[in-house]
């Protein structure tokens, strides 16, 4: 992705992009398996093990049942059903996330969703945050 502004990375979440979003995280961990032993000295030795990948993302909740974009409640239910949802996140030409920057990258993960948070306080805005456990390799793309 080609963007210096994250404002413009969104995700979407199965056909519909999630409605207020204000921050994504994608964490990329690898599991680190040791074989040292007595005969290797004083230093530790290491091999790569599975790799675990997260998805956090967060933003202003939406109360309202979305038609064409999802939300908390929508959120909600896919966790409910246990399912693996697809997300995907590149870059937009606007905020609005109605058209895909050509050329910029597209990743797409397998995902459950693992956690919901919602926070209703007095006169402040409505927030959610909502992270997924992947599943499975990503797969990368170009948009056209």
């Amino acid at each position: 992705m080609a963007t210096e502004k994250g404002t413009l990375v969104l995700i979407q979440v199965a056909s519909g992009l999630l409605v207020g979003q204000n921050s994504l995280d994608f964490s990329s961990v690898a599991s680190m398996i040791e074989t040292s032993n007595k005969t290797t000295g004083d230093y530790s030795s290491f091999e790569s093990g599975r790799i675990n990948q997260t998805l956090s993302v967060g933003g202003i909740a939406s109360t309202a049942k979305e038609a064409t974009a999802k939300g908390y409640w929508e959120l909600l239910a896919a966790q409910a059903a246990g399912d693996a949802v697809d997300v995907t996140f590149t870059e937009y030409s606007s905020e609005a996330g109605t058209t895909e920057v050509v050329g910029a990258e597209k990743i797409t993960v397998s995902c459950l969703i693992s956690k919901v948070d919602a926070s209703f306080p007095d006169n402040e805005s409505n927030t959610f945050s909502c992270d997924f456990q992947v599943t499975g390799a990503p797969t990368q793309a170009t948009n056209a």
